[in-house]
């Protein structure tokens, strides 16, 4: 099964440009503070054969902020990156590109999966998740008598 890839330029990246620019505009007026909204971590969804691998890109967080559930086959991956540094009246920010905030991610799966046996591992930023396919859902050879 292939995975429909997304080809071209998002219909929403002229409405991130703008606010991009607003950011830019406030942040030299203001000081340039940090984003603290609901950002998207890119995410990977393969089928192996066996398995599903979800594999999603979460930089600076921890894996207690991380919180996966599996619901009538819709996999949600949720979590929040935490503003890492307090400013103080000695220091002061003046470029900050580092998002932080809430994310979720839902995925409808393509196949039933074995819930009891799903496994996620947060290593170095990466979260990946091992969803087995059920014997149900795995292809199975017919013999023709």
């Amino acid at each position: 099964m292939s995975v429909p890839t997304r080809r071209g330029p998002s219909p929403w990246d002229q409405f991130r440009e703008l606010r991009d620019r607003m950011d830019e505009l406030l942040g030299s007026a203001l000081g340039t503070l940090p984003r603290v909204s609901e950002w998207s971590p890119p995410v990977n969804v393969e089928d192996t054969g066996r398995e599903i691998l979800v594999t999603a890109e979460l930089p600076g967080m921890k894996k207690e902020d991380i919180n996966i559930e599996l619901e009538n086959n819709v996999l949600t991956i949720r979590g929040e990156k935490k503003l890492e540094r307090k400013e103080t009246d000695d220091s002061r920010r003046y470029v900050y590109e580092r998002q932080v905030g809430q994310f979720t991610r839902s995925f409808t799966l393509p196949q039933m999966v074995a819930a009891d046996r799903i496994h996620a591992r947060y290593e170095n930023g990466i979260l990946t998740i091992t969803l087995p396919k059920s014997e149900e859902a795995r292809p199975k050879q017919i013999s023709v008598e």
